[in-house]
């Protein structure tokens, strides 16, 4: 192919960077990037959406498929431009790739400069390592209308133990909805977790949990669920919940930087 027929490599002015450090945004992106949505039809849940507000020191990263919500905060240094953007997500596979090889190599780089055009994303490593990528096109919904502001019940318990009941349970689950139940109990602080199908029979289970509220009930795809609490990466995890028929949320018990939502499946 010669030389001339190539692509001009896009140029970014590099002045006035976001600094991000490496393992943290990692940890982020792997913590978010599994709930974007694949559907094509809908371009702008198609990648991750990135708030700088260097103001307060934060950069946001939520990704959805409007089934569920993964919102995760981290600490950012640098540029004091409050800016917002959707990055693809085929960009962020690749750029996890290159951050996960290098938090684990001895002499890493520790940071990540990240610059801005109007529709263009920079992220440059200090090993020479730079991806440029468009910014996708559209507006992102306003996520944070479906986030509850509120619970009518709460429990704490071990994210090991939850993970272990949902699997077994979720054998159980009606093929193609992937129905359980969550039922809180207050008399028992309890959670009961069940399924049942007419071929193969019913599961119930359950499980001790430190318990505040009342009783409530939501059925929830098992899928969504684990793949939530696969990346909470904390050893106790919350559930909130104001009733069956809005998300149900999930945090680590004790850090607020990060959050998931689940919406029910309709009975």
């Amino acid at each position: 192919m010669p030389s001339t027929d190539f692509p001009v490599i896009p140029q970014i002015e590099k002045k006035d960077p976001y600094i991000i450090n490496i393992k943290d945004l990692q940890k982020a992106i792997s913590q978010v990037i599994f709930a974007v949505s694949t559907n094509e039809s809908r371009p702008e849940i198609n990648g991750i959406f990135m708030s700088f507000h260097s103001e307060n020191g934060k950069l946001t990263l939520v990704a959805t498929d409007s089934y569920r919500l993964a919102e995760k905060k981290i600490e950012i240094a640098g540029s004091s431009k409050k800016q917002e953007f959707i990055v693809p997500v085929k960009t962020l596979q690749e750029l996890l790739r290159i951050l996960t090889v290098l938090k684990d190599e001895p002499e890493a780089v520790e940071n990540i400069n990240v610059y801005t055009s109007e529709n263009q994303v920079l992220f440059s490593i200090d090993n020479g390592v730079e991806i440029i990528s468009r910014t996708a096109e559209g507006q992102y919904p306003d996520y944070k209308q479906i986030i509850p502001g509120e619970n009518k019940t709460k429990c704490t318990l071990d994210t090991a133990q939850l993970l272990k009941t949902i699997k077994t349970t979720s054998l159980f689950s009606k093929t193609g909805i992937f129905d359980i139940n969550l039922e809180f109990l207050p008399e028992k602080k309890s959670l009961v977790i069940s399924s049942t199908n007419n071929q193969l029979g019913e599961s119930v289970a359950e499980i001790e949990v430190d318990f505040h509220g009342d009783k409530n009930q939501s059925v929830i795809n098992y899928r969504y669920l684990l793949d939530g609490l696969n990346n909470l990466d904390s050893e106790k995890v919350s559930l909130e919940l104001i009733d069956g028929n809005v998300p149900l949320v999930i945090k680590p018990a004790e850090d607020t930087s990060y959050l998931y939502i689940v919406m029910p499946i309709k009975q």
